[in-house]
């Protein structure tokens, strides 16, 4: 358990570490006073038993620091203790309540933002390799438990461990065979619960996490290709695929509750047990109840607080070790965290293209075993017109994505002018040059405006520059006809427009970005005959691209 708190503790930055120890320092001093207001309930019986003062245990220990006068004197400071020790306690419980719950929204925030910089900064091929839906779980899910059960739970488990100390170490002042009594009690639970359900607990963790991201998955599939789930009457499969699923999140937590909650019965059964032969060997050996009453009051006080403490002790053990494959999970998934931080202006080294792009030798595959491309050699200079023809599958996108950028070559080099791009330090350096236009062009849901423009901040408008844009692109009466024009929002993934304007408002958008090469995948394929042939008329097209090449992919 140790090897995998050190792992969380890895995952986030030293100011939250520094945070962390504070709420330490802040449970020891919480624990302290805990256990005092049970304690100081042992001097006050005594004073209100004994008549005389010598007869206190409580004053017999503190007469050498200071003696005091009379009983009464003795009971007033007492009583002034008594309120001392709530008052503090209570100012602290709210302090440590603050302190925790703002650690808590905080850090989640921060976490969250590390991790999706983290991902949103892996190449092309660890998202072509990895589910969406395990990173939205990453995301959604699992770096809440990583928080509450692991981080939190780790503090709560150390605060339990020092009130079970302090309490003990108060009882063996009193009675020294209840202390040791308490231990093993202790000891037992733990064998019990988190021993024997140990390897059973991880795996219903491990299930757990792959239930979650199968639950999302489903989920996130289900509504992004509703048309065809409405096309084959996929609605009662899924949605029972979607209960199966449920069903084994529910199962495996219900077992986890089921563990939670038996070390509460059992210590309640053995703590009545041992108070009632406790009780019938007093009776029994005539021992006067009144003269043990004191430490009674003081040991069932202590059982009460105790026995819930042990409880949660033990339930987030087992939570921590119920989390051990989501800490597995985040920190094996992305190793050690980066914490890329975006800054305001980013330093970008444009690379210049003056002469040509050459492929050397370029071999590409996606597995050691099958190379989808092998030894290509091809020169584009500049101011040229490429088109790429091939069959369905056969590398064209995948030619593309090694130019960009996107992938590196298994073999070969990609040159600019002499310059290897798969060697910068920074492929936005290269990048920054190039317009692309997938066969799928994402839609936000947000306005016509800010799609094309990608600017979601700055409301200001280049109108002339937007205009040009919406001229050649084939938008400027779609838009007029609109009643919001470039205020209208499109929509989840463009819902509300069809299939060719979404290539039109994607085509608007490399043109307004003003890129010295542009890239089309099947770009036109949505788009009608006219209107293709206007966006790629021999009248138009080497004023359009003055200056640039631009693949086609047909």
């Amino acid at each position: 358990m140790i090897k995998l708190l050190l792992k969380s503790f890895n995952l986030i930055e030293f100011k939250y570490k520094l945070t962390l120890l504070f709420i330490v320092f802040l449970g020891v001093a919480i624990s302290l006073f805990e256990v005092l207001s049970i304690g100081i309930i042992f001097p006050i019986i005594e004073m209100l038993i004994y008549e005389n003062i010598d007869d206190s245990k409580f004053y017999n220990l503190i007469k050498h620091i200071y003696i005091f006068e009379s009983k009464e004197s003795l009971f007033k400071f007492i009583a002034l203790a008594t309120v001392f020790i709530f008052i503090i306690k209570n100012i602290l419980l709210v302090f440590s309540k603050y302190i925790k719950d703002s650690f808590l929204f905080d850090l989640r925030n921060n976490l969250e933002v590390d991790f999706f910089n983290e991902y949103i900064n892996k190449d092309l091929l660890f998202h072509k390799n990895t589910n969406s839906a395990k990173l939205i779980t990453d995301l959604n899910t699992e770096i809440s438990i990583l928080i509450k059960s692991v981080l939190l739970g780790s503090l709560e488990l150390l605060s339990c461990l020092i009130i079970i100390i302090f309490s003990l170490t108060m009882i063996f002042f009193v009675n020294y065979y209840m202390s040791i009594f308490i231990i093993l009690l202790i000891a037992f639970l733990y064998f019990f619960v988190i021993k024997i359900f140990k390897r059973k607990v991880v795996n219903l963790g491990l299930q757990r996490s792959n239930y979650q991201t199968a639950r999302l998955k489903l989920i996130q599939e289900s509504f992004n290709s509703i048309n065809d789930v409405k096309n084959n009457f996929l609605e009662k499969n899924l949605s029972i695929n979607l209960k199966k699923i449920l069903y084994k999140i529910s199962k495996s937590k219900l077992y986890i509750y089921f563990i939670s909650f038996l070390p509460q019965v059992i210590s309640e059964i053995i703590i009545i047990l041992s108070l009632f032969i406790g009780f019938m060997y007093a009776l029994n050996n005539n021992l006067d109840l009144k003269f043990y009453l004191p430490e009674i009051s003081l040991i069932i006080l202590t059982f009460l607080r105790l026995s819930p403490t042990a409880n949660k002790m033990i339930n987030h053990l087992n939570n921590i070790t119920y989390a051990g494959p989501t800490v597995e999970r985040l920190s094996n998934g992305i190793g050690t965290l980066n914490k890329h931080k975006f800054k305001k202006i980013e330093i970008i080294n444009k690379i210049d293209f003056n002469n040509f792009i050459k492929f050397n030798s370029v071999c590409f595959g996606y597995s050691k075993n099958y190379e989808v491309l092998k030894n290509i050699n091809l020169e584009i200079k500049k101011n040229s017109i490429v088109g790429i023809y091939g069959d369905s599958g056969s590398g064209k996108t995948t030619l593309l994505n090694l130019l960009i950028g996107f992938y590196r070559p298994t073999s070969g080099e990609i040159l600019v002018d002499d310059q290897n791009i798969n060697k910068l330090n920074n492929y936005k350096d290269w990048l920054i040059n190039i317009g692309y236009v997938p066969q799928n062009s994402f839609i936000f849901d947000d306005t016509i405006y800010n799609n094309i423009t990608l600017n979601f901040i700055n409301d200001k408008k280049n109108d002339l520059k937007l205009f040009e844009v919406l001229e050649k692109s084939e938008l400027k009466n779609f838009i007029n006809n609109l009643h919001k024009g470039l205020d209208t929002t499109l929509g989840e993934l463009g819902s509300r427009i069809s299939g060719g304007q979404k290539q039109r408002i994607a085509l608007a958008r490399v043109l307004y970005q003003n890129k010295d090469i542009i890239i089309l995948d099947e770009a036109t394929n949505s788009l009608d005959k006219i209107t293709e042939q206007k966006f790629l008329g021999f009248n138009k097209f080497y004023n359009l691209f003055f200056n640039i090449f631009c693949f086609f992919c047909v």
